[in-house]
């Protein structure tokens, strides 16, 4: 009769299990440091992506047409000044001088009306009349600068200068071509014109209509040029 055997089978079991157990955490490592090295690549900044390079690109860039002085201005060039050379500096009269030397025929009064011969009604005379004849010479009253020339109407050819201090004298019914030229400078004595026609006041015997302004305000030629009485 023949004897059975029996083979021990656990040390094959055995054997197995450990292998199972070591083919387990070869694979646990190995995607535990897959994971741990996608980590660290999120962390990098990834130089193929558009929008690391637009960053990039915009801390490198150098901005040149920002609206700023490369050098801040001192408060003594921000406050400086610039005078034209056209610019025309009438400084006051120191003297004045009556235009020529005729007697007064009618004196400025702003507020009593006044006979005019030649409308034939009365109103205010804002302005001296020094009596002329016809083509003497009217000089200017003071230093100054001619400030325009024209041609009116009623007061014929007109001469105006700046004598300073706001002062505005109106030389009225000279010659139609004056001495003088818009932007000129005067000293008082020089000579603008000579007396010719005064088309309001014709009826009248020749003389020089002569006004003022002051901050262009009519008043009394010879009351602000000091020559009154």
């Amino acid at each position: 009769m023949g004897h059975l055997q029996f083979h021990n089978k656990k040390p094959m079991k055995n054997k197995l299990f450990y292998l199972a157990l070591a083919g387990c955490l070869i694979a646990f490592g190995i995607s535990s440091y897959t994971a741990v090295s996608r980590l660290r690549q999120l962390d990098q900044p990834d130089s193929s992506s558009p929008e690391s390079t637009a960053s990039l690109s915009q801390v490198d860039k150098t901005v040149s047409d920002v609206p700023y002085p490369s050098s801040p201005e001192t408060p003594d060039s921000a406050t400086d000044v610039t005078v034209s050379d056209d610019a025309v500096l009438t400084e006051p009269a120191e003297y004045f001088l009556l235009p020529l030397t005729g007697e007064v025929l009618k004196d400025f009064d702003s507020e009593t009306l006044q006979y005019s011969e030649t409308y034939k009604d009365w109103r205010l005379h804002l302005g001296v009349d020094l009596s002329a004849a016809v083509g003497d010479a009217v000089t200017a009253a003071a230093n100054g600068t001619v400030e325009d020339i024209y041609a009116d109407p009623q007061w014929g050819t007109v001469v105006v200068i700046d004598h300073g201090n706001s002062l505005m004298l109106f030389y009225c019914g000279l010659n139609q071509t004056p001495t003088v030229q818009i932007g000129q400078s005067v000293k008082a004595g020089d000579q603008l014109g000579v007396v010719d026609t005064i088309p309001c006041e014709s009826v009248e015997q020749p003389h020089l209509h002569l006004s003022a302004e002051q901050d262009g305000v009519p008043v009394s030629p010879l009351a602000v040029m000091g020559l009154m009485g």
